[in-house]
């Protein structure tokens, strides 16, 4: 018999899309330590300029996460990104997390390079 987490709802559309993403190679999660580096479970390190945005998924309603700060369910995010090694990762991201500042400038970076720049439409 396998445990779960009591907050692991199988029927989510959160958590369908991290299962279809991780079934796409997406399944180690990327921590963002400033907005000039995110870093990898097994301890790479990633400027901005070595990742690329491959797809975005944002969850509203009952998916959403619950703020801490102000009681109101407010958007989460899941990201599914590549580094310039090949490398795949998703990125969690709740808005108005305590974070969000970091994590919107580093998103910002990554988004300006170049390669990128098709999701600044």
């Amino acid at each position: 018999m396998e445990l779960t987490s009591p907050n692991h709802d199988p029927y989510s559309s959160w958590q369908k899309t991290k299962e279809k993403i991780a079934e796409d190679g997406y399944s180690m999660k990327l921590n963002i330590i400033d907005v000039n580096q995110a870093k990898s479970p097994d301890g790479r390190l990633y400027k901005p300029e070595n990742l690329r945005i491959q797809n975005s998924f944002r969850f509203l309603e009952k998916d959403s996460y619950l703020s801490p700060a102000n009681k109101k369910m407010v958007p989460k995010y899941l990201l599914a990104l590549q580094g310039s090694d090949d490398r795949r990762y998703y990125l969690e991201y709740y808005f108005k997390d305590p974070y969000q500042d970091t994590v919107l400038e580093f998103l910002n970076a990554v988004e300006s390079v170049q390669p990128n720049r098709q999701f600044l439409n």
